[in-house]
């Protein structure tokens, strides 16, 4: 399966990329994209955290130009629950151009069509307006919200927790019909 759209393409995370992905963890302009990598301080912890076999990171790359215009992929990877969360940021100088909907879809599909992932989320500081617009729109569903979940800025934040199950996600994309017999919207057990 190729990971791409029309405009975007996502390859492997590869070490000549780790100072431009350490540089948009640190710069400060992210960190509400990027809590959970937070215990990396050097570049050296970063590629540990690159290479748990729990986490895979993809680079994304505007079609076109070759430019790298942000990350993605996902984190948490539970193989016995089929399950993972999602991470996903743009540079700012690529926003508004609908790369974010483009690697979203690329990602999903590749959690959901290509490896049978039962469910997929993310977790989303509420000060992230954009993102927790965009996952919403997409056609996740709101599970929960952390209180107090994140300091940042002399101030503690609340975080959104999302999710997607697979009978959902095939239905809203692939027209297929939910076989769910349970009372939870998209839940096939």
């Amino acid at each position: 399966m190729k990971l791409e759209s029309d405009k975007i393409l996502l390859r492997p995370y590869e070490v000549e990329y780790a100072t431009s992905l350490y540089a948009w963890y640190y710069c400060g302009r992210y960190d509400d994209y990027f809590r959970h990598s937070g215990e990396a301080y050097r570049v050296a912890d970063f590629q540990r955290y690159v290479d748990n076999p729990n986490v895979k990171i993809f680079c994304t790359f505007e079609k076109e130009t070759g430019d790298l215009v942000g990350t993605c992929g996902m984190y948490e990877v539970k193989p016995f629950d089929k399950s993972c969360k999602l991470m996903l940021m743009i540079d700012d100088r690529f926003q508004k151009k609908g790369y974010m909907i483009d690697t979203l879809k690329i990602l999903a599909d590749f959690c959901i069509m290509t490896h049978q992932f039962h469910k997929i989320g993310f977790d989303i500081l509420e000060n992230n307006e954009r993102l927790n617009r965009i996952v919403q729109e997409f056609g996740f569903q709101k599970e929960s919200t952390i209180i107090d979940s994140s300091w940042q800025n002399g101030r503690y934040l609340n975080e959104n927790v999302y999710y997607m199950l697979e009978d959902r996600y095939k239905e809203i994309y692939y027209g297929i019909p939910s076989h769910s017999s349970s009372g939870n919207p998209g839940s096939s057990r």
